[in-house]
């Protein structure tokens, strides 16, 4: 019996302490160098599923299907935007940049829980915001869907979609941040 309770207090405390949440594994954190992906850089998922910050400036995450192709799950859209990394900062937003520093993306999560965060891709294919408490603030969709206050052209102003109802608990609340 004590051991048991010696190990709930443990888990407990070790958020509180200003650790990660135990559910983060392999993930981007904000305060540590891995922070970020540039182009060409993939975060990596449960077996088979990775997200991948493309050359055009697209973030997607893919599944790969039988090890013969890559079929994206979600994309930010952001593509020809000229992004070329995005980052998970101390404040928990998840933020898409150019070279010279002007963001072009973002999952709008700043301060909106407590630190430090982390970025993953859960079991169900979908990109994550999370904070030290194993709260996750931003989840993506998956294909299909989009943000329902997007306001720049992304994947579904080129190819059919269906948006995503913004007034569900669980929407996709992301912003593209100027298209120039």
């Amino acid at each position: 019996m004590l051991d048991s309770t010696f190990l709930v207090l443990i888990a407990i405390a070790i958020p509180a302490l200003g650790g990660h949440c135990g559910d983060c594994g392999v993930s981007l954190r904000s305060d540590q160098p891995n922070n970020h992906l540039g182009i060409g850089d993939e975060l990596q998922g449960p077996p088979r599923t990775f997200a991948r910050m493309q050359g055009d400036g697209n973030l997607v995450v893919y599944y790969k299907y039988e090890d013969v192709y890559d079929e994206a799950q979600w994309a930010t859209g952001t593509n020809d935007l000229g992004a070329t990394n995005v980052q998970i900062q101390p404040d928990g937003n998840f933020v898409m940049y150019k070279r010279d520093g002007t963001p072009v993306w973002a999952s709008q999560t700043d301060g909106q829980g407590k630190g430090p965060f982390c970025v993953r891709i859960n079991a169900g294919w979908k990109l994550q915001v999370i904070d030290s408490t194993c709260r996750a603030m931003w989840t993506s969709k998956n294909w299909g869907t989009r943000s329902g206050n997007a306001t720049a052209p992304d994947f579904c102003d080129r190819f059919p979609c269906a948006k995503s109802d913004s007034n569900t608990s669980d929407a996709n609340n992301t912003q593209v941040i100027g298209t120039n």
